[in-house]
This record gives structure tokens, sequence and C-alpha cells, in this order.
């Protein structure tokens, strides 16, 4: 069901789901939104707000602000890219042992 359903509206204005939910611990992990609901409008629209961030962000610095960095919006996470995450960790544990650094040094 899509996030913006009748069928999830009610769910979360339900006592029972609450009072269940709240007794769950938090993640750790920041939310990301799902791969199923982010489709070409949703990735044009995270795209147009982290630049209006970087333009914001900008124009603080050329008028003597100090502005913070950039955050990215949340954007999906796929298997795929968490198993290319891990290929180039692996690869970097093995280039710095080659060099003589301790495998966990990174």
């Amino acid at each position: 069901m899509p996030g913006a359903s009748r069928y999830n509206a009610a769910l979360v204005n339900n006592e029972e789901y609450a009072k269940q939910i709240a007794q769950q611990p938090e993640s750790d992990e920041p939310w990301s939104p799902s791969q199923a609901e982010f489709g070409l409008n949703e990735h044009l629209l995270t795209v147009i707000s982290d630049q209006i961030q970087a333009l914001t962000i900008l124009t603080s610095k050329v008028n003597g602000g100090k502005p913070g960095e950039v955050k990215p919006q949340p954007r999906p996470k796929s298997a795929i890219e968490e198993a290319k995450k891990q290929a180039e960790l692996e690869w970097a544990r093995g280039f710095i042992q080659r060099l003589g650094f301790p495998a966990d040094a990174i």
C-alpha cells in the first residue's frame, strides 16, 4: 500500500497500533524511503531540494555567513549499493595492507 493510502491513515490513527509502535525501540539507521515508492518524481524532487540547499548555503557564505553543510535528502538503499560499498571497503583494506598498514586502519 502506498504511504498516503486510507488504510495507512486508519492504521496510524488506531490507538492499539500506536501503543505497540511506541513500545518498539528506535532504530539507529536513518530513515530512507522504500524503492517501491521512490519513482522519477521523487528522485527529481530530492535533487531539486539538495540543489536549493546548496544554493542557500552558497548565498550565506557569499554574504559573510557561516552556514552548515549540505545534508542530502534521504534516498532508497538497495542491496546492490550495499554490496558495492562492501566490495570497495574490501579492496581498500587489501590495498592498505599491501602498503604495510593494518586492515582495520580504515
